[in-house]
């Protein structure tokens, strides 16, 4: 079984991501040959060696494996559902922390940059519809009670001591 992805043009950088599967594709099979473990679905190589086949659009779709006994839950209704995947989460993240993080190239162009994402945030509050703001305000009262993070987080990693790690930031249960 297999799962045949369409990957969003629009939204990555797909020379980035071919870059990032061969590093990860060659770490991860290290790791299952020698724990056994399967940390991620594995991603194959089209008939001519490349990660991504292109429609006529122009859009990259990728073939990976379809991991058996494997389920999908966009709601855990069981606390031990969200237990397992933060467990997995977990793991995978350790394992990522084992890897050169100058072998890897960002796929999305500013996902992790702090000054991007509050300037889109502050847009985003400029253009809101004033009943999806008030709705929004309790979450909105606290991102301006914790806004000093953004400065300290931005003199971490200005100052060099916060290393720059992999990691893998579209964290969800499904």
């Amino acid at each position: 079984k297999y799962i045949f992805q369409k990957i969003n043009k629009e939204v990555f950088n797909t020379e980035a991501l071919v870059s990032n599967y061969t590093f990860l594709n060659k770490a991860t099979a290290g790791f299952r040959k020698k724990t056994g473990d399967i940390l991620t679905p594995e991603m194959y190589l089209s008939r001519s060696g490349n990660y991504h086949v292109y429609d006529e659009q122009g859009f990259p779709w990728r073939l990976v494996s379809y991991l058996n006994n494997s389920k999908s839950y966009s709601v855990a209704d069981d606390i031990n559902i969200s237990y397992q995947a933060a467990r997995a989460f977990g793991n995978y993240q350790s394992f990522l922390n084992t890897l050169n993080s100058a072998d890897f190239q960002d796929s999305i162009s500013n996902f992790h940059n702090p000054v991007t994402r509050s300037k889109q945030y502050q847009s985003a509050l400029v253009s809101a519809a004033p009943d999806r703001k008030e709705k929004a305000l309790p979450e909105i009262k606290l991102a301006e009670k914790y806004k000093s993070i953004l400065s300290e987080t931005l003199k971490l990693i200005n100052s060099d001591k916060l290393p720059k790690r992999v990691t893998h930031n579209d964290t969800k249960l499904n």
